[in-house]
């Protein structure tokens, strides 16, 4: 479930492939972060944090596999599966395992495109690294539309394999990632009050909801990393009569890309903590004959950046907003 504000990724870097380290060449490296210092704290990895338009955000991380690498990688808790770009998959020589049945490859772009097919290859990761960190060995879902209009990523860290290793810390301003632990809030910030979510497990995949109050109307939203702005389904949007700020905006989505509106969310919160007001996108993710599967939208990187940090806690089942 990502959505890319369009241009986002295409504007960083040179747009050149280059392989860095050892190992096949690999998607855009200048999407790659600064390695942490030595001495870096366990558990915790380098990210880099893309900005766009309209606050948008989204997190790159370098990942090695079998020792080769690092590859850019989003980090996407709106994922309920990892996945990684055929071609890296092939140079890797990664074994081939049992298909996923019934699963769509990500966002689509409504109900004009094709059926997904009944089943969906996957490969064998063995060894793989985050960081210093070492992932645990997973099946991915090799998708041809993990390379999204030449983005440059080789793939996805979905929820499955970022649960395992829960809670997940993103610290947006120091661009760092925290894996397995929490970090210390600071003295002069009042402790930040935790959020009951919800973790989605059905059949391997993996995602956290969580419920929004907007203008007193309660929907579950998907708490996504892996989306560069928030997004609201268009049967939400026309419940509420949302006011469209923006017209014709082009978004790319994992599969293809579209035309849709920006709309305007006012007062709208989870939990106790209010959330700030932005315009939302109007997405068609879920809108691929099965309606919107009875979710509101998805809480991307515009609304969760502004908070600083945000760590999400598989185990506990709670989001924290700020430190």
């Amino acid at each position: 479930m990502v959505v890319l504000l369009a241009g986002i990724l295409a504007g960083c870097g040179s747009g050149t492939s280059k392989a860095v380290g050892s190992g096949p060449p690999s998607g855009d490296t200048s999407l790659l972060p600064h390695p942490l210092p030595a001495g870096s704290p366990p558990g915790q990895f380098a990210i880099h944090v893309l900005r766009g338009d309209h606050h948008a955000a989204l997190l790159v991380a370098g990942v090695r596999i079998n020792g080769q690498g690092p590859y850019p990688f989003l980090v996407d808790t709106g994922s309920g599966f990892s996945d990684i770009a055929p071609e890296l998959s092939r140079q890797l020589h990664l074994p081939d395992a049992s298909p996923l049945a019934g699963h769509s490859e990500g966002a689509g772009c409504g109900k004009n495109q094709p059926p997904s097919p009944s089943t969906t290859p996957r490969v064998q990761i063995g060894r793989w690294q985050l960081g210093s960190l070492q992932l645990p060995a997973t099946d991915v879902v090799r998708a041809p539309a993990v390379n999204v209009s030449g983005s440059g990523l080789d793939g996805r860290i979905g929820s499955d394999v970022l649960s395992q290793l829960s809670p997940l810390t993103i610290a947006y301003r120091t661009s760092r990632g925290i894996l397995g632990t929490t970090s210390p809030p600071s003295p002069s910030t009042p402790p930040a009050q935790p959020v009951p979510v919800k973790v989605l497990r059905i059949q391997g995949e993996v995602l956290v909801g969580v419920p929004a109050i907007i203008a007193g109307h309660r929907y579950a939203f998907i708490v996504d990393t892996g989306a560069g702005r928030t997004d609201v389904t268009p049967s939400t949007a026309k419940e509420l009569n949302l006011h469209v700020a923006e017209r014709d905006l082009r978004l790319a989505g994992v599969t293809c890309s579209t035309q849709t509106n920006a709309v305007v969310l006012g007062n709208w919160q989870i939990g106790s903590v209010s959330l700030p007001t932005e315009d939302a996108v109007v997405g068609t993710l879920f809108d691929s004959g099965n309606g919107d599967q009875g979710l509101g939208g998805l809480i991307g990187g515009d609304v969760l950046s502004s908070y600083g940090t945000v760590t999400i806690d598989y185990t506990r089942q709670t989001l924290t907003l700020g430190s």
